[in-house]
């Protein structure tokens, strides 16, 4: 049986030891906290005092907890290495954290997770609003349309933002447009509007700042090369990531068998629920949903991003489903299931 994800959060905590370490935990002999804790080996997690707080957002009057749990089991392998991780995860409900445990501990005893990846391309997008009646939106695009011309204004945005140059010398930077060949890509969204794309290899960062920082420079020395008949208005990211991470597991169906169930019909039912999720659009969501209870419980512990999290796996399957009846493409499941 196999599953691939189309988009997956692989974060977790691995310890440091002298020997190897193995993520592989039962916490069922474990009745409290500080039992779990002793066999994790770490001391309990300290809150933040009231003025930390403080300073952590605006007009704080107190601290919202959840409970923060640990997923054992996980055994992924990226471009063929293997990590061993604990998965911290911060939600209420605890069929989620139970899930997820016994999910990886079933996909780590058959090889567990194999994940590959692209390059974390973000997209810078800027706003230009008609100014002079003069200069025609045809008259911004075969302008800018000179890959010279991007070439050089990219070069001089280099020049001034030491941030870009550090980025750039760790691989990161200016990336071309897929199929283009150019750096910048155009959508005409009236005859007095249009927006500017660039793409943005951040590396290991989500790199929302440097993101926008390059957007709002980059607009200026556009609008000047244009000679201003055209002016910058939005200058900002994309929640959009061209981050893609794509993981897949192979699962014995014997492996699934319960006092029940026989393995080949419980995975045929899996499969078929993957199918429901593909073929419809109220399912789908549903599907999706069970994904991001342990996605977004995993980046709420590490006190990631979620609501850009959440934008981005909903729009990546807007359309990954196949409407049975018209063929056409639809909002899909961010996983699917099959029997080989």
């Amino acid at each position: 049986m196999l599953c691939t994800f189309n988009r997956f959060l692989s974060v977790g905590v691995k310890k440091q030891h002298t020997r190897p370490f193995s993520s592989r935990l039962n916490f069922r002999d474990c009745y409290n906290i500080q039992e779990r804790l002793s066999k994790l080996k770490i001391t309990k997690p300290k809150a933040l005092s009231f003025n930390q707080l403080n300073n952590v957002s605006e007009n704080v009057i107190g601290l919202h907890s959840l409970p923060l749990s640990i997923a054992p089991n996980f055994k992924i392998t990226v471009d063929g290495k293997v990590q061993e991780l604990l998965i911290p995860m911060a939600i209420e409900e605890p069929s989620v954290v139970a899930a997820c445990s016994y999910g990886a501990k079933q996909m780590r005893d058959n090889g567990g997770i194999h994940f590959n990846y692209s390059n974390n391309k973000t997209i810078g997008q800027i706003q230009f609003v008609q100014h002079d009646p003069q200069k025609s939106v045809d008259y911004v695009l075969k302008h800018l349309s000179q890959v010279s011309l991007q070439e050089k204004l990219i070069k001089t945005l280099i020049t001034s933002n030491p941030k870009i140059s550090r980025l750039i010398n760790r691989g990161g930077g200016f990336k071309q447009i897929e199929d283009k060949n150019c750096f910048f890509n155009f959508k005409v969204l009236s005859p007095t509007m249009c927006i500017v794309e660039f793409l943005l290899d951040t590396r290991e960062a989500m790199g929302a700042n440097l993101v926008n920082t390059a957007a709002e420079q980059l607009a200026e020395f556009i609008h000047l090369e244009i000679n201003q008949s055209w002016s910058p208005r939005c200058r900002i990211l994309s929640n959009n990531s061209q981050f893609i991470i794509q993981g897949k597991v192979s699962i014995p169906p014997n492996s699934l068998k319960t006092s029940s169930w026989s393995g080949h019909l419980l995975a045929k039912g899996i499969e078929e629920a993957s199918k429901m999720a593909e073929g419809d659009e109220d399912r789908a969501l549903t599907h999706n949903k069970g994904i991001l209870n342990g996605v977004i419980a995993a980046a709420q512990a590490l006190y990631q991003d979620t609501r850009a999290i959440d934008s981005a796996a909903h729009f990546f399957a807007r359309n990954k489903g196949i409407n049975p009846i018209t063929k056409k493409e639809q909002y899909g499941p961010l996983s699917t299931w099959k029997v080989d």
